[in-house]
């Protein structure tokens, strides 16, 4: 299998994706785009939804190079949490807007592309954890697991995008992310509420 052919298929892919959106996008499209016949695309792919998954796999490096880039430059840990929730969700606007996926279509392709998050999910997991750490050892953030309260805060967030997606659009999203990590600020700052022994 060339890869001059994957790769043909996977611009076509994105190309098609982000002008048609995944529906109307078909296989005949993509491998009328990349010049081969609709064969060669499944023997690269087996579906569309592993195109699709390919696709987003492609460009997550850099994703994840950019939210850990954007948290560094930020200088306390409450800005650094508060980098890593909004740069994370505008990365999730953006590839949904990029490649024209409706809310509900992100919602529908989570599973599929699951093999393809679980990598990413571990940096992010490690990124949290790292910025409570810090938090911990600077005397801002008042918990006795990081990585628990790292692993909660993860989990929540996935949940609550995948919600927001679903139901406000725009500022209200941006609106309702934003107090919700106010709630996260609150129940970690030290004084909030002191962590028995």
């Amino acid at each position: 299998m060339s890869s001059e052919h994957r790769t043909a298929i996977l611009d076509a892919a994105t190309d098609s994706f982000s002008r048609l959106g995944f529906k109307k996008t078909s296989i005949e499209d993509i491998a009328k785009r990349a010049g081969i016949g609709k064969g060669t695309v499944y023997l690269h792919f087996e579906s569309k939804e592993a195109l699709l998954g390919a696709v987003i796999d492609r460009n997550r490096g850099a994703v994840l190079v950019h939210l850990e880039a954007a948290v560094r430059r930020a200088a306390t840990p409450e800005a650094k949490l508060r980098t890593f929730i909004e740069v994370r969700e505008a990365q999730l606007t953006r590839v949904t807007r990029t490649l024209s996926l409706p809310e509900t279509m992100m919602l529908e392709f989570i599973p599929v592309a699951e093999p393809f998050l679980r990598e990413d999910r571990a940096r992010e997991l490690a990124l949290l954890e790292s910025i409570i750490v810090e938090g911990k050892a600077q005397g801002a953030f008042a918990v006795r697991e990081p990585r628990s309260v790292a692993m909660g805060l993860l989990a929540g967030l996935h949940g609550i995008t995948g919600m927001l997606l679903t139901s406000v659009e725009g500022a209200r999203q941006r609106a309702a992310l934003s107090e919700m990590l106010e709630l996260v600020l609150r129940g970690l700052k030290v004084g909030a509420r002191e962590p028995s022994t």
